[in-house]
């Protein structure tokens, strides 16, 4: 029994390691034909982007230009493929909140793209190059609650609108930071909820809990609320419920086991709060699982602020069956 407790110690702790590494944006990742792609619905947390990569292929734009950067300062270029037929919106999320990133999504059309990016002529389908708003954590991206395609530079809209996407569609996005010495980010991809599918990642960024405590904060309530009224609306519909805790540090070597124990422990209690929560409202218990991932899936972990602390101490919900 003690060595079959020291194995799942053992391997949390290298799990807890491996979360920790920046996935490391190189120079030539800042050129189209180089762009990193994305095959998950979570990115990240990466290492800066370095410059502008080899070639520059934005520059010399008017600040007003609401579809292309003004130019390239420290670039990353990512590719994805539509993971399902639906509304799509993604999170950019900086490391550190001084960060202003702008973005430019486009479609990929045929061979010739990466020819045309660099003449200018393909158009982007969607761009945010306003100002980071340091309230909000400086995160940007699009949003089915936005209404503006394109927002240019100076104090805007901080999202832009969703957009309609096919399964297997390729799209590529660019984003520029602002900014000398600053740090990577995390980039979240979400699907409509009318198009609910078998391991999608429900969007709950608000359901977080008191520190070093399974106690749910008031402010979650709506959150838990939008999930209650999704499991009544599909009341065949199975999801694991995952918690997570807020524990950044340098060097993971130097936590103790009972540390380690703790914070998988109180990640697993989190989710059962929430799990709790949906049967004392009427939610069959055998729709629901739960799992703890410790501090092995921050979104911050590198955390300095309340606000990132925050959201590190969370839930996410998963569905597991339709």
């Amino acid at each position: 029994m003690k060595k079959y407790i020291f194995e799942i110690v053992f391997l949390f702790i290298i799990l807890s390691i491996k979360s920790q590494n920046l996935y490391p944006i190189k120079m030539e990742n800042g050129d189209v034909d180089n762009a990193i792609l994305i095959k998950d619905t979570t990115f990240g947390p990466t290492s800066a982007p370095v410059n502008q990569g080899y070639i520059i292929e934005f520059s010399g734009n008017t600040k007003t230009d609401s579809l292309y950067i003004e130019k390239e300062h420290h670039s990353v270029w990512y590719k994805f493929y539509a993971k399902y037929t639906g509304e799509l919106t993604f999170d950019i999320i900086p490391q550190n909140i001084n960060d202003d990133y702008d973005f430019m999504l486009f479609k990929f059309n045929d061979s010739s793209f990466f020819r045309k990016i660099t003449l200018k002529e393909t158009r982007p389908i969607r761009s945010n190059i306003s100002r980071n708003d340091r309230e909000t954590q400086s995160i940007t991206g699009i949003s089915s609650l936005a209404n503006r395609n394109f927002v240019f530079s100076g104090v805007g809209a901080t999202y832009s609108k969703s957009i309609s996407v096919k399964e297997n569609e390729l799209y590529y996005l660019l984003l520029d930071n602002v900014y000398k010495n600053g740090e990577g980010h995390t980039i979240i991809f979400h699907y409509n909820l009318n198009t609910l599918l078998e391991g999608i990642e429900l969007a709950f960024t608000n359901i977080n809990f008191k520190p070093d405590s399974d106690v749910i904060l008031e402010s979650s309530n709506p959150d838990l609320e939008k999930l209650l009224k999704i499991l009544i609306e599909n009341p065949t519909m199975k999801i694991q419920i995952q918690g997570h805790v807020n524990d950044p540090i340098i060097n993971n070597m130097k936590k103790d086991y009972n540390t380690r124990l703790f914070d998988q422990e109180l990640s697993e209690k989190r989710a059962k709060s929430v799990l709790n929560y949906l049967v004392i409202n009427g939610v069959n218990r055998d729709r629901l699982t739960f799992k703890g991932y410790g501090n092995t899936r921050m979104i911050y972990p590198n955390a300095k602020t309340e606000a990132a602390f925050k959201m590190n101490r969370r839930v996410s919900v998963v569905i597991m069956s339709i």
